[in-house]
């Protein structure tokens, strides 16, 4: 049976997220620009396998590992325009959080599932404070402030993966029946963002 409100929802974040790698790209310029439109591409991309094989796609190994360049793209955009000095670091991370995803999910489905929690929420919770920290130095526009909404929704779909290991099918249930309308609400809120910056 097709699932035309996942559709919908995944459309909706397609677009939003093609959106926000152009415009977000070309408004930030050089490599910071490279990292935010990889990021909204890959965000774009994710929205376009949803859309094409449904929510099953979401459980594969690739696309698990695919999908994490989504946050680390808009952290290293933001850092490498506005901490220069932190780059290093925050590369690090990136490579690490990488690694972790991958050696967890090739020990296990549920250790790979707990990795993917662990850094796309924490991922999703960097980005949360990152523009309010810009705003209070006065280095980006108050509009760009629907960034931050965005990443705690990212940060909230992360975390909710570590509903898995409940094994309680009802949660597992509202989870997955909440990453649709999760990924639009964060996209289109990013675009908001972007138009903003």
């Amino acid at each position: 049976m097709v699932d035309y409100r996942d559709k919908i929802l995944a459309g909706i974040s397609a677009l939003a997220g093609l959106f926000s790698a152009l415009m977000g790209g070309v408004k930030l310029g050089g490599v910071a620009g490279i990292f935010m439109g990889m990021g909204f591409l890959v965000s774009s991309a994710f929205s376009g396998f949803l859309l094409v094989w449904g929510r099953e796609v979401l459980l594969r190994k690739w696309m698990v590992l695919f999908a994490f360049f989504y946050p680390m793209g808009l952290i290293l955009s933001l850092v490498w325009k506005f901490f220069p000095e932190k780059r290093l670091v925050f590369v690090l991370f990136a490579i690490s959080g990488w690694l972790f995803i991958l050696v967890a999910h090739t020990y296990s489905k549920d250790w790979g599932s707990f990795a993917v929690a662990l850094v796309h929420g924490g991922a999703g919770l960097g980005l949360f404070m990152l523009p309010v920290v810009l705003n209070g130095r006065g280095l980006i526009p108050a509009g760009f402030q629907w960034f931050s909404l965005g990443s705690l929704v990212l940060a909230l779909m992360g975390f909710g993966l570590l509903h898995y290991f409940s094994k309680e099918e009802g949660k597992i249930q509202f989870f997955w029946d909440a990453v649709p309308g999760a990924l639009a609400l964060s996209s289109v809120l990013y675009a908001m963002a972007i138009y903003y910056l």
